[in-house]
């Protein structure tokens, strides 16, 4: 077959992926005068449509009813979000709001810089009925960031190549390789067989959490009920999770160049045919850029290693927005986050910004005629909105185990990049998956105890 990756412009597959291409370098827009009470608010909305939103309708609205002030300041892909961060914490002059959870936000958590939000979010669900998964955002029952969007731990592929090569969804790790081996090396098809991830990055980190999961394991179990958390990080469980990323990396995309935006890029060019992904982003990506690849986009629950009892099947992450502690008007900022979630379809509107990028993580956003009405959403006889109501009914409740712990430690040892470690010691450097367990396991152990001793909690 042939691997020449194909080209589309990376404005044509940013933006329509949610990753704005104005965003790759930060800029600040101060919409409201700025000054010592401003309300600022560091973003990754930031594609045209969001940008439309923020500054033709939310910021004006808002400033309007409550005489409060708003900076908005962009940032995109890659690192650039971390760096800003950073740089505006070590300056003592953190935002109030950040729309996305940075690596380091959990260790943030753990050391209570950031504010409890209990009281904003039961003023939200009066409007909008229960919080879906609260508990991922509570740390020892109380709340910790307000949710702005529910990924869920996905297996896609091209419904097309699998049609033309009578393949079926791999229900096990094994059903997967040898799709990835059929689809690599048929002539006909340019797509490889999976995206393998081994980079020092997010993305890699979540394949390892996936086929941890799908194995049988995990990263912490409980030592005392409820209270404390130990690394379990099992000896198999990791050795078999590496040498089966080696096996599918024969049949992937270069694995240290797979992120999660190159990922939507390739996705959506059409050079790659099997992945895990966030829900169906790349789905809604494509179909913007390529509507055929978008329509041929079929998402399944993650494959596990025949014979594994996983607790579940990769896992939720419900991805939130802290209020940092020490920042100018928080209480503004949780007006703010509220006045944006006022009601169902005034929530619908945010999630259409980027429509299969997160799931709502209110049921009655789900049900309202904003969302379900939307005509992206009327595409091919609703066939986004099937994929998205498929994952809520028949994926969520597979995907999530109450047995797995989160505690401050946990939240500080995940903000450390042990799981991609491991990935790309085995993907790039040819290091033995023995030598990278043991390397993985140590910095897990240190910094799952580091995180004991640094909480505030």
């Amino acid at each position: 077959m042939s691997h020449d990756n194909k080209k589309l412009t990376r404005r044509q597959i940013l933006g329509s992926s949610g990753v704005g291409t104005a965003g790759f370098l930060a800029g600040c827009l101060g919409t409201g005068g700025g000054g010592d009470e401003a309300i600022h608010v560091l973003t990754d909305y930031n594609t045209d449509a969001w940008k439309t939103r923020w500054e033709d309708e939310i910021v004006p609205e808002f400033e309007e009813d409550t005489g409060h002030s708003v900076d908005i300041e962009y940032f995109g892909a890659g690192t650039a979000g971390d760096q800003r961060l950073q740089t505006l914490m070590q300056a003592n002059d953190p935002p109030t709001l950040t729309t996305t959870t940075f690596e380091q936000i959990p260790g943030m958590v753990s050391q209570k810089q950031t504010l409890p939000v209990d009281d904003t979010l039961d003023e939200i669900e009066e409007e909008n009925g229960e919080t879906l998964f609260r508990d991922n955002l509570s740390i020892n029952g109380q709340a910790t960031f307000m949710p702005r969007g529910m990924y869920t731990y996905s297996f896609i592929y091209r419904t097309d190549i699998y049609d033309r090569l009578g393949l079926s969804v791999p229900e096990t790790w094994e059903e997967l390789l040898e799709n990835a081996r059929i689809i690599d090396e048929d002539e006909e098809t340019d797509a490889r067989g999976f995206g393998i991830s081994g980079g020092k990055n997010l993305k890699a980190s979540t394949h390892f959490v996936i086929l941890l999961a799908t194995v049988g394991g995990g990263r912490y179990r409980w030592k005392t009920e409820g209270e404390e958390a130990e690394v379990w990080l099992d000896e198999e469980h990791v050795t078999e999770v590496l040498e089966f990323a080696n096996e599918l990396a024969e049949y992937s995309l270069d694995p240290s160049s797979m992120t999660w935006t190159s990922s939507i890029e390739n996705w959506v060019a059409g050079n790659l045919a099997q992945d895990f992904s966030l829900n169906a982003w790349a789905a809604g990506a494509s179909y913007r850029a390529n509507p055929e690849i978008g329509l041929n986009t079929g998402v399944a629950l993650p494959p596990v290693r025949e014979g594994a009892d996983p607790l579940d099947r990769g896992g939720i992450s419900v991805e939130g927005t802290p209020v940092i502690r020490n920042s100018t008007n928080p209480d503004g900022g949780k007006e703010l986050w509220k006045f944006m979630h006022s009601d169902p379809d005034t929530i619908g509107e945010t999630f259409l910004q980027e429509p299969m990028r997160f799931l709502p993580t209110y049921e009655s956003v789900l049900e309202s005629d904003t969302y379900t009405n939307a005509e992206f959403f009327q595409v091919e006889d609703g066939y986004f909105l099937d994929l998205n109501q498929k994952i809520i009914e028949d994926h969520v409740p597979q995907l999530a185990s109450n047995e797995r712990p989160q505690t401050p430690a946990t939240l500080y040892a995940d903000s450390y990049p042990y799981a991609s470690d491991m990935m790309n010691a085995v993907l790039a450097q040819d290091r033995s998956p023995e030598e990278a367990y043991q390397q993985g396991l140590e910095e897990a152990e240190n910094r799952l105890q580091e995180g004991k001793d640094r909480s505030a909690w």
